[in-house]
Order: structure tokens, then C-alpha cells, then sequence
């Protein structure tokens, strides 16, 4: 049986297509950027010194996009070893120095193996930004999510900012609503059930343009009060949570709504939430 790690180490090839899509950078990265940003439109270098941590880092696209925007350093985790060479090469393509960046292999759900790589001795509360994006469904247990949110919180500076993307629990956990449509975008999405303290869903990956499947994988929802309490107990404050926003500009950068599959026609489905360290 594949475990987790498997599927994104054999799955690289589509994490990066997925990073390209006009959808992720005209939705997601427009997200992110304009609501970590001194100047609130996340444009130029609007991160200009900063350093960034991005826990679940895959390819590095958020890292090495955050280095464009001018951050000083960004440092990226993730399991998948194949994930992380990606990342390097990319980030030594795009003419970044390796003092600016680094990629390491830890596990962000077993936080002793982010400890042995990124000692908080030398990095507790070091970080401008910390990511946590698309990881906090693979929590197992609400205790797993709370623990992630903690690991993250301890890296980050006071008036730091933690910026988390996920799976909008309202919509997800919409019983009929998801067996009408059964998917999200390209992800089939079925069987919602509850799980002790949150909502358990089935997510299949089709390729858009083969129609098979390429994996399935169990994600855990959890609540907007669930990420409010976590956050709370980290010493953060949520200071936003809402849909992906889209860029205005699209249209001027020749796309359409139909070019955005998910981030447009069900762009509730996906939240982001930004707490902010007391």
C-alpha cells in the first residue's frame, strides 16, 4: 500500500504542472501575497527582508515566489525527497544564490524530525511568515492539528504571520451538496463522514486530460472554530479568514473565468486563514 509520501514522490510532475496553472497564481498567489504584505497588494517586493518558512513546501513554488517578491530567505520542508531536488533546481534556475534559500526533508507531522533540521535554539521565533498551505487536512486528529499549528507558531515572530489555504469545511462537509457534484475542480471529493471531532473526505485526483485516476488520499476537515481555538491556543490571533480572492487583473492578462476550473466556478470551496502572533 502507498503511503503519503509515495504519492507526492511519484506524483511530482503533476505538483508542478498544478504550481503553472493560471489559477493558482491568479487566485492562490494573489491571496496569499496581498495579505501578508506591509502594503496590502502584494506587488514588486513586497517581502522585501523577510524570512519565510514554509512547512509542506512540495516543489518550493511559494518559497521561490516569496524570494521574487524579496524575501531575504526562505526556507522550505517537506517529506518527499524527489519534491525538494525539484524545488533546488528550479530556485538555482531562477538565478537564486543557495545563502538565500534551503530545502530540507522533515516530516512537519513528526516535529522531532523539524527540530533535528531547523534547531529552535538558533530559529524560535526567527521567521517573518510561516506557510502552512494545503497540509493541515493531512492532520489525522484534531490533536495533529493543533500540534502543526503549535510547531508552526514557534518559528514565527511576534507580529509574524502565519497564512494557512484549506478546504472550507462549509462547503466540504455539505453532504448533499458534494454528492450532487462529487468533485471540487479536478478533485473528486466523496463520502463525507464525521470523525470524532471533524469531517473525514475522500478525495480523488482525475487528470483532467486522461480521465483516469491517479491517487486517492483521506483528508480531515476541520472548522473555522477548530482553526480559531488552535490558533488562540498558539498565541494567535485570527485576524482573516475568507474565500480565495482572484486577481481583478485576469482579464487584462488574457484569461477567462473558464480558464480558473475550481478557483473560479467554486471558489468558496477554498479558504485561507491569517493569524497573526501576539
Amino acid at each position: 500500500m502507498s503511503t503519503l509520501e509515495d504519492i507526492y514522490n511519484s506524483n511530482a510532475v503533476h505538483w508542478e504542472s498544478y504550481a503553472r496553472q493560471p489559477g493558482r497564481y491568479l487566485c492562490e498567489y494573489f491571496t496569499i501575497f496581498k495579505n501578508i504584505s506591509p502594503t496590502g497588494n502584494g506587488e514588486g517586493q513586497c517581502l522585501s527582508n523577510m524570512r519565510i518558512l514554509d512547512l509542506g513546501c512540495g516543489n518550493g513554488d511559494i518559497s521561490i515566489e516569496s524570494l521574487r517578491r524579496g524575501a531575504k530567505f526562505a526556507v522550505g520542508i517537506d517529506f518527499a525527497e524527489n519534491l525538494l531536488s525539484r524545488a533546488r533546481e528550479i530556485a538555482n534556475e531562477a538565478g537564486f544564490m543557495e545563502s538565500h534559500y534551503s530545502f530540507i526533508k522533515a516530516n512537519a507531522f513528526q516535529s522531532e524530525t523539524v527540530f533535528e533540521q531547523l534547531p529552535l535554539e538558533t530559529h524560535r521565533e526567527t521567521f517573518d511568515v510561516v506557510f502552512l498551505l494545503w497540509i493541515l487536512d493531512y492532520s489525522q486528529t484534531y490533536e495533529d492539528f493543533k500540534r502543526l499549528i503549535q510547531l508552526a507558531a514557534s518559528y514565527l515572530k511576534p507580529g509574524g504571520t502565519l497564512m494557512i489555504l484549506e478546504n472550507n469545511h462549509a462547503v466540504a462537509t455539505n453532504t448533499e451538496e458534494v454528492n450532487k457534484k462529487n468533485k471540487f475542480g479536478d478533485w473528486v471529493c466523496s463520502n463525507p463522514t464525521w470523525n470524532v471531532d471533524h469531517w473525514q473526505i475522500e478525495n480523488t485526483y482525475i487528470d483532467p486530460q486522461t480521465q483516469r485516476r491517479n491517487y486517492t488520499e483521506h483528508l480531515e476537515i476541520f472548522t473555522k472554530e477548530q482553526y480559531q481555538e488552535a490558533l488562540q491556543l498558539a498565541g494567535l490571533t485570527l485576524e482573516k479568514f475568507g474565500p480565495l480572492e482572484l486577481d481583478p487583473r485576469y482579464s487584462d492578462l488574457g484569461f477567462q473565468e473558464s480558464d480558473f476550473c475550481c478557483l473560479t466556478e467554486e471558489i468558496g470551496a477554498y479558504y485561507h486563514y491569517k493569524g497573526v502572533k501576539h
